[in-house]
């Protein structure tokens, strides 16, 4: 009886770690769903609510990363311009093209232009927070203006909301 009991033991601890892994891989299944199903929803409405809440007025997608037209010409030169001339980085030129959005706009007040650089995800976290900062600067550089760096999702935890404030880094929440 022991020996069998040791056996379903084994059994049973093989089987908690199969599905220790199979959830792992559900729960970071899900939430890519999740964050492809939000960019998809709030393509429509995403430069009125970044426009809403960064006071900001006349936007214009440059590029998004659910594309319904091609970016311009103009936009993607002066890109492949500056990478050719050394001003940004090959990883630079990568992270501007990888962007979620990228809106040109007006401050309200100031009526100065800003590039604007978001990235979209259902739980915001470092890395979005990162990315954002990064296309920021490298539109900056690029393009001489000042530029924000936005995410947009619906969670961001304490320590993230303190890193983006940190990295001035604009944080949109999203209906979910």
């Amino acid at each position: 009886d022991v020996a069998e009991l040791k056996t379903d033991v084994a059994e049973l601890k093989t089987d908690v770690a199969e599905l220790k892994t199979t959830t792992n891989k559900l729960v970071n299944d899900v939430g890519e769903l999740k964050g492809h199903t939000l960019e998809l929803r709030v393509h429509s409405k995403i430069r009125s609510l970044i426009c809403q809440s960064l006071n900001l007025r006349r936007p214009q997608i440059r590029q998004s990363a659910v594309q319904l037209s091609p970016t311009t010409t103009d936009f993607d030169d002066a890109i492949g311009q500056a990478a050719e001339d050394g001003r940004i980085g090959e990883g630079q030129e990568d992270r501007i093209v990888a962007a979620d959005l990228i809106l040109r706009a007006q401050r309200r007040r100031e009526r100065t232009p800003v590039w604007v650089a978001v990235e979209v995800s259902y739980r915001v976290d470092a890395h979005d927070i990162d990315r954002s900062r990064e296309a920021a600067d490298a539109l900056a550089t690029v393009f001489g203006e000042a530029a924000m760096a936005v995410v947009a999702g619906c969670q961001i935890d304490p320590t993230d909301r303190k890193r983006a404030a940190d990295a001035d880094v604009r944080y949109v929440e999203l209906p979910t």
